[in-house]
């Protein structure tokens, strides 16, 4: 398959600073995958700004309806809304820093969907949320796998179907209609945790696993890591797993934005790269990101980046409140 039926996937919903980030994310992939297609999944176009278009190359309205019009279980139908063939669903807040992607693009080849996942058969997880035993006593399951979702990939249905998302879809719909059984959790009000659901779908897909390779990870996720040294111009990263692991990946995903820090390094860096509009003041001032800088600091950084050349954008501090 081509690389034109291959593509990224970035949802963003409501406030514009959500598909600003999404913009962010998307600079990262362009700049260190820069012949795949990237698609945003977005409720309202309306108030997209036109430079928008420079970076995706594909902006899709994306409305659906209950039930899967939650954060999370928007996920569960993405097979049949990827405009590619073969997709690696990203959330916006990560951004892809090494340029060794292709080597997941080809391990994924031929797979309904794949996650880096660990196999669990007892015990509770997702903070006692979810008790392996109880949904192997109930038949359910005979594992679940461990994951985060905000890194994925998965091939679309639309010619033919994806059987891993029509499981997907009956462990949610079966928890929908009887929370009892166990095989997910309200994350937030109202919102179904998508990975339980993912992980217990895996169960019956074993093939849709890979193990965790700390000296290549597809993403990174941000709680639990230390001894960070990211260099967004080189492409390069390394840092400290659970204290366990020294570790490097792909994507890094900056779980509720931390460590800001960085964070707000590789935002600045990517975005000036592709010379767009600074978003860190605007950022800062949104009190849903519940940033710890003051809308002076912020102001102060932003007037800073106007003169920022994109070498040294990664050299900028962000000192906290």
């Amino acid at each position: 398959m081509t690389n034109s039926s291959q593509g990224y996937i970035i949802q963003a919903f409501g406030d514009i600073h959500y598909k600003e980030l999404a913009l962010a994310c998307a600079c990262s992939i362009r700049l260190n995958d820069p012949e795949r297609k990237i698609c945003l999944l977005a409720d309202n176009l309306e108030d997209l700004p036109p430079y928008f278009q420079q970076v995706f190359s594909d902006i899709h309205a994306f409305s659906p309806s209950q039930p899967y019009d939650g954060s999370f279980s928007r996920k569960f139908i993405l097979d049949k809304e990827s405009p590619y063939d073969r997709t690696i669903h990203v959330d916006a807040d990560c951004l892809l820093v090494k340029k060794g992607i292709n080597v997941f693009w080809e391990r994924f080849t031929g797979l309904p969907a794949c996650f880096p996942s660990q196999k669990k058969v007892t015990g509770t997880h997702w903070n006692g949320a979810i008790s392996v035993d109880s949904l192997i006593a109930k038949g359910l399951v005979d594992s679940i796998y461990l994951l985060n979702g905000g890194v994925f990939y998965f091939e679309s249905s639309k010619s033919e179907a994806n059987h891993f998302f029509e499981t997907v879809r009956s462990f949610y719909l079966s928890f929908l209609e009887d929370p009892g059984t166990g095989l997910s959790y309200y994350a937030r009000p109202g919102q179904v945790s998508d990975e339980p659901i993912f992980g217990a779908a895996i169960s019956k897909h074993p093939e849709c696993s890979i193990p965790f390779d700390y000296l290549n990870l597809l993403q990174l996720t941000s709680p639990n890591t230390s001894s960070w040294n990211v260099d967004y111009v080189n492409s390069t990263f390394t840092a400290r797993k659970g204290g366990l692991h020294n570790t490097t990946g792909q994507f890094i995903h900056f779980c509720e934005m931390t460590p800001l820090t960085h964070y707000l390094e590789g935002i600045i860096y990517y975005r000036s790269f592709f010379s767009l509009p600074s978003l860190i003041a605007s950022i800062g001032k949104n009190k849903e990101f519940k940033f710890p800088l003051t809308a002076d600091t912020l102001e102060q950084e932003r007037s800073k980046l106007d003169k920022l050349t994109v070498e040294s954008a990664r050299s900028l501090r962000l000192s906290p409140a």
